[in-house]
């Protein structure tokens, strides 16, 4: 029995299986809306420093995976289990593991509409 043919046999399945895609997608949509916007005005500042004739100022490599996850209190790298979509929130209690600092409830707000939606 294939894997399309068990998730029409069994539809819960099917359900668990698409709510943890969604959460899968919330979490790299929650990646694209905080890095995008830099990654644009970076763009932007260099392409303006060309037209312009200004020296060019280099900055660390940043796309959307480096670099890696961290605290925006006290750049503590985030953990591959500490970054499991909405589970790792409840875990952690909304805190950074290492200063405790509040983790921002929009993460796992778009990580949970996902689920939703992909379950509806």
């Amino acid at each position: 029995m294939n894997l399309w043919t068990f998730l029409a046999v069994q539809p819960v399945y099917f359900l668990v299986l698409a709510t943890v895609l969604g959460l899968l997608v919330g979490s790299f949509l929650n990646v694209l809306v905080h890095r995008l916007p830099i990654m644009l005005e970076r763009q932007w500042q260099r392409e303006a420093q060309e037209v312009l004739d200004l020296p060019l100022v280099e900055h660390e490599r940043f796309n959307l995976s480096l670099p890696a996850s961290h605290c925006p209190h006290c750049g503590h790298r985030i953990r591959p289990w500490e970054n499991i979509p909405l589970l790792s929130y409840l875990l952690l209690r909304g805190r950074c593991s290492a200063c405790k600092g509040a983790i921002s409830a929009r993460y796992p707000l778009v990580e949970l509409a996902c689920a939703g939606l992909s379950l509806v």
